[in-house]
């Protein structure tokens, strides 16, 4: 059955995939980050793309996601509004020409999801840091880091998740009588100062200074409310 597909324009990515993610209930299935986001359901194939020659918010065109389509096709209504129509696979191709090493490759929403070479495709990984106390890390995660509150589980919460693009990092309460263990986690960003300026005038303490490495990136090294590590860098070759 056909997608509707509306590809709209925006002049900042981020908070464009908080808000659209938390409205969709769903992370996008396919990011470039600070450029572009996909979010493809049952019924709706919605992409947004970094266009400063837009208004935010304006409508670059509409179309069809589907699976019979032969060949991507492009036409004009009467209102001079494009439609496009295609294939997945053929969204697919046209990601990845606009953007080379994205790797994107289309599931079924609820369905097994894709394989490569016979092998299960791993997706992402989570985290998890043990916390004295939830609502501070929660807040530090939230006001410093610029993540979100995903969920809490338990009454009283026990465990958390907050999420940023497609990192998410879980909470959870620590035993007091467990020794206290300190965790490292490494998070690749794109536009790393970007990211150190927002994060430090935010207030969250530098254990390492932002800076070029000898192993070919540029990084910064941060601590939560518990001392946990959270490094954050890109490779300098970007």
């Amino acid at each position: 059955m056909p997608r509707i597909h509306i590809a709209l324009a925006t002049h900042d990515m981020q908070a464009t995939i908080e808000d659209y993610s938390a409205r969709l209930g769903m992370r996008p299935c396919a990011l470039v980050p600070g450029e572009y986001a996909l979010w493809r359901n049952a019924s709706l194939n919605l992409s947004v793309r970094k266009d400063h020659q837009c208004r935010p918010g304006q409508l670059r065109h509409l179309g069809f996601e589907d699976p019979d389509a032969r060949t991507f096709a492009l036409s004009q209504d009467v209102n001079g509004i494009a439609w496009e129509q295609f294939t997945a696979q053929q969204q697919a191709a046209e990601i990845e020409q606009a953007f080379p090493g994205t790797g994107y490759v289309p599931a079924e929403p609820g369905g097994p999801q894709p394989v490569g070479n016979g092998m299960p495709i791993l997706k992402s990984a989570c985290a998890t840091l043990p916390v004295s106390q939830l609502a501070p890390s929660i807040r530090y995660f939230e006001s410093m880091l610029g993540f979100r509150l995903a969920w809490t589980w338990g009454d009283p919460p026990q465990l958390a998740c907050v999420c940023r693009d497609q990192v998410e990092i879980n909470l959870a309460l620590r035993d007091p009588s467990a020794p206290r263990q300190v965790v490292k986690i490494y998070v690749r960003v794109a536009d790393v100062d970007h990211y150190y300026c927002q994060a430090t005038q935010a207030g969250a303490r530098v254990a390492i200074a932002l800076a070029d490495r000898a192993y070919g990136m540029r990084d910064c090294r941060l601590l939560d409310p518990d001392d946990h590590e959270l490094s954050f860098g890109e490779s300098i070759d970007t």
